[in-house]
């Protein structure tokens, strides 16, 4: 398998070569040559720096998955956006109840504190790392920003922004529906209905997720399969405009998950497995005496009002959402009857932003100012109910989280609008608090914390400088320093461990963006450095005692490349390629002494590549092929279990008519257990969700 990863590496390292020296050789062809050969792309528009605005034309890297590109590739959640960015990294750790992980750029959420990586679904900041897992239906793009973005964002984020936009509500009468089955007896609907209520005043949308798949990893003990996944989701647009400068917008969502099987992860040391339980496994097997179930129920509001004045538009943002997750698991991961563990997570956030910036045609000075305030609070919960002695070891958190913010950019064009100097600066606030208890079999085991308090504050700096040789070709340098506040460890004993400090980052990027429109090629090309200092890293110091420890500092190297070239009317290749050098420059256990200086940062892949090929025939023939490769990852921070290189690969054929299209799709084509992170249990060895086995679907559209 290692000769196979490695000759896709070096393809896809080629492929993008050979785009280079395209791009490079374009410019020589002569005028005929390039009016017969026209093969134009398509400009992208996002909304990265909160205005509409061409991707070319943004100065940071920004990776933008557009509503057909979701389709085409059979994304269905936000775990499915890995293997389609460069330096992106997904990972649920076990259950979609429980907390995910993100990793751009090196730079990861935890369970404790603030996420490094913020979502935004419509505006709306989805704050905590349990509310990350959410299905893509009926999504207009996906934007995934690189690096600090407090300028521009109410929820202060270090290591990036997923913001994910989604269509709204049409002046025509629009109806849709997907049906789709598969193998795991897996089968989905998914309708729309949008339209006017009041032609060009009152417009809504309404649309509609419901799917089920039977488990992929199978319990050879019990002989059933586990992990089965019941999804049900909605959401609401609704559209007024009373007037040519107003535009008030009611989005409502709810999203519920009922799965049996919790925490589905298998070994990834198999030998050492059977030598623990007894039990042989093979690829995609487990062995549990208790499959255990996982719910989410995850309901938000937003409103949004907009006005667009003569001189400046302004818009208020208004965001409540609920969360209330619960799981229990096999905690032992193994036939024996030893111990069972059960989370719960419930949470209500509410936000209010508002933003004043300079009108869209304003190209020479371009401003954004913004207010941001945010009210959390969550009950958690976790324990082990222990057979042995008939009692449960639980651990229950009271936590809240207050945020204000003030925030701006400007942008200044000199130079016949072929230079642009961006200032930007935040000032944040945050407080932090606690209460917290610890039972064993109800009688109180350890100190409880109450009424525990803390606060931050931070002034975060943003610079960059671009310049546009023409209007298709652009260099740009950033430096932006990130933040993430202290917090507490709800799940530590130890007074000393408690508290955490605050993560402060220095993010630089040099970047190349070009597109060459009479060969039908957009190429982007970006160097980024990041240091940083007080890193939060999660530390199981055993099974109840879970801290967030900081690693003095952290070493953060890298870059990243994506191109879209036309190679014909109907053939279209893209490409990425994101290569990450993430190391503990300092870095001192602070509860053994033992140092991990030099290691690479756990969770963090050392590259990914990938190929994507699109046909798409004036006949209605449609095919995708996807070639996707992900290097070694450390899965801990002692660098003793690592994850091996892997390449998955994903077809997909149909054909496409004016009212309907249908569909047949195999993903992991060569059936490859890959291994994406989890727990490294003391008995057992270390337990690692897996992507998913490889699975056949067969789909149908049909528009009215």
């Amino acid at each position: 398998m290692g000769i196979v990863q490695n000759r896709l590496v070096r393809l896809s390292l080629l492929s993008m070569l050979s785009v280079i020296v395209l791009g490079i050789t374009a410019p020589i062809l002569s005028a005929e040559e390039n009016e017969e050969n026209i093969l134009k792309l398509e400009s992208v528009t996002v909304t990265a720096e909160k205005r509409e605005e061409d991707l070319q034309k943004v100065t940071a890297s920004t990776s933008v998955i557009s509503d057909i590109t979701i389709e085409d590739a059979g994304i269905q959640s936000t775990r499915d956006l890995r293997g389609q960015i460069p330096n992106f990294k997904t990972v649920n750790s076990g259950s979609r109840d429980y907390w995910s992980i993100i990793n751009i750029r090196g730079i990861s959420n935890t369970a404790i504190g603030d996420p490094a990586v913020a979502m935004y679904i419509d505006d709306i900041s989805y704050a905590d790392v349990y509310s990350f897992d959410q299905p893509l239906f009926d999504v207009e793009r996906v934007e995934v920003l690189k690096g600090p973005q407090g300028t521009l964002y109410g929820k202060n984020t270090g290591g990036g922004i997923i913001n994910i936009v989604t269509k709204p509500p049409t002046n025509e009468w629009d109806t849709r529906v997907r049906l789709e089955t598969g193998d795991y007896n897996h089968r989905s609907l998914n309708a729309m209905v949008s339209g006017p209520l009041i032609k060009d005043q009152l417009f809504l949308r309404l649309s509609g997720l419901r799917s089920y798949h039977d488990g992929y990893i199978k319990n050879v003990y019990k002989d059933e399969q586990i992990d089965n996944q019941d999804t049900t989701s909605a959401r609401g647009s609704l559209i007024y405009k009373p007037s040519v400068n107003w535009e008030i917008g009611l989005i409502l969502g709810i999203t519920n998950y009922n799965d049996s099987g919790g925490y589905p992860m298998v070994p990834v040391d198999k030998d050492h497995y059977e030598s623990v339980t007894g039990v042989s496994v093979d690829e995609f097997e487990v062995a549990y005496n208790y499959a255990g179930e996982s719910s989410v129920e995850n309901s938000s509001a937003a409103l949004k009002v907009k006005y667009q004045g003569d001189y400046f538009d302004v818009t208020s943002v208004t965001g409540k959402r609920h969360t209330n997750n619960s799981g229990d698991l096999d905690a032992d991961f193994t036939p024996s009857n030893n111990w069972n563990g059960q989370n719960t997570w419930k949470s209500d956030a509410f936000s209010q932003e508002f933003r004043i910036k300079s009108k869209e045609e304003d190209s020479s000075l371009r401003w954004l100012l913004g207010l941001y305030y945010s009210d959390e609070k969550a009950d958690f919960t976790t324990g082990y109910y222990i057979f042995s002695v008939s009692a449960e070891d639980k651990i229950e958190a009271e936590l809240t989280s207050k945020n204000s913010a003030v925030f701006g950019q400007s942008t200044v064009r000199l130079i016949n609008d072929k230079l642009g100097l961006t200032a930007g600066l935040r000032y944040d606030y945050s407080e932090r608090g606690m209460d917290r208890t610890r039972t064993f079999g109800g009688v109180t085991s350890a100190t409880p914390y109450e009424d525990e308090r803390k606060t931050y504050s931070m002034v975060l700096p943003k610079a960059a400088i671009d310049f546009r040789f023409n209007e298709d070709m652009m260099i740009y340098f950033s430096a932006a320093k990130g933040y993430k506040a202290g917090g507490f460890s709800y799940a530590m004993d130890y007074p000393e461990y408690v508290e955490f400090e605050p993560e402060i980052s220095t993010a630089t990027e040099l970047g190349f963006k070009s597109e060459f429109p009479d060969r039908g090629l957009r190429l982007n090309l970006a160097i980024f450095y990041t240091k940083v200092k007080d890193f939060q890293d999660r530390v199981s110091v055993d099974s109840m005692n879970v801290m967030q420890a900081n690693a003095g500092k952290v070493d953060i190297s890298g870059l990243e490349t994506e191109l879209t070239l036309r190679l014909t009317d109907s053939l279209t290749l893209n490409g990425i390629l994101g290569i990450t050098r993430a190391i503990y420059e300092e870095y001192t256990d602070p509860t053994t002494d033992e140092e991990f200086d030099g290691n690479m940062v756990a969770m963090t892949p050392t590259y990914n590549a990938g190929i994507f090929l699109d046909y798409r025939g004036g006949s209605g023939l449609f095919s995708r092929l996807e070639l996707q490769n992900v290097g070694e990852t450390y899965l801990d921070r002692e660098n003793d279990t690592k994850a091996d290189a892997y390449s998955v690969i994903n077809v997909k054929a149909g054909y496409e008519a004016t009212n309907w299209d249908i569909y047949l799709g195999v993903k992991n084509l060569t059936n490859k257990e890959y291994y994406l992170g989890g727990y490294d249990d003391p008995f057992v060895g270390y337990m690692s969700t897996t992507g998913d086995p490889r699975t056949i679907k067969l789909a149908c559209n049909y528009r009215f």
